[in-house]
């Protein structure tokens, strides 16, 4: 504009004119404007609405921190993805974040509800066993339902649905990865026990067995 407004000054017959900014690229500046407080705002809400729930169902203040980790992880390797490959912030990306935090957490749901019916100090390892052996099968199984109903939107003909469904579908995987990788590895570290705990060393003096 600073340019424009030299030039102008320099040449009569451009007195009159004005000059304007348009194109995608400006298209895309204002849109990403908007979307980005809304994007803020929509996740902090759906956040805040899984915490108080957790908070309902079960007591624990690690439960309800450690459940976010899968559902966190997938949505910022998503944004990632999104940088690497040049894909923009739109009405449709941007509600990637909200419905894989938001669907989700349905999972670590149930992973830590029977988490809880064998909880006891010292045997996490049996805790978490029984929960993947009860609800990991529903949440794999779940996973690909939810993945394949998003994943259908990649045959769309706007470009910003079938970016929304691919990468929304992607996401359910990588979430439903952590469930059985490192949502199990923070639990042990913040219950402070051993994935199988070592047995008893023998006493000083003991002889051996005769």
């Amino acid at each position: 504009m600073r340019l424009w407004d030299e030039r102008a000054r320099g040449h009569p017959a451009l007195a009159g004119s004005r000059l304007r900014v348009v194109g995608q690229g400006l298209l895309s500046q204002r849109i990403a404007d908007h979307l980005v407080p809304t994007l803020v705002h929509s996740f902090a809400l759906t956040a805040a609405v899984i915490f108080v729930a957790f908070f309902l169902v079960f007591r624990s203040g690690a439960a309800r921190l450690l459940a976010m980790i899968p559902s966190v992880f997938a949505v910022l390797v998503m944004f990632l993805v999104m940088r690497l490959f040049s894909i923009p912030l739109n009405v449709a990306t941007i509600l990637v974040a909200t419905t894989v935090l938001g669907a989700t957490e349905n999972d670590q749901i149930h992973f830590f509800w029977h988490l809880q019916e064998r909880r006891r100090p010292g045997r996490t390892h049996e805790a978490l066993a029984h929960a993947i052996r009860v609800a990991g099968s529903a949440i794999f199984f779940a996973t690909v339902v939810n993945a394949g109903g998003f994943l259908a939107l990649a045959l769309a003909d706007l470009p910003p649905m079938r970016q929304f469904g691919m990468l929304t579908a992607t996401a359910f995987a990588l979430s439903m990865l952590a469930d059985f990788t490192a949502l199990p590895a923070a639990l042990w570290i913040v219950y402070r026990d051993r994935p199988f705990p070592r047995p008893p060393a023998p006493h000083a003096g003991d002889g051996e067995p005769g």
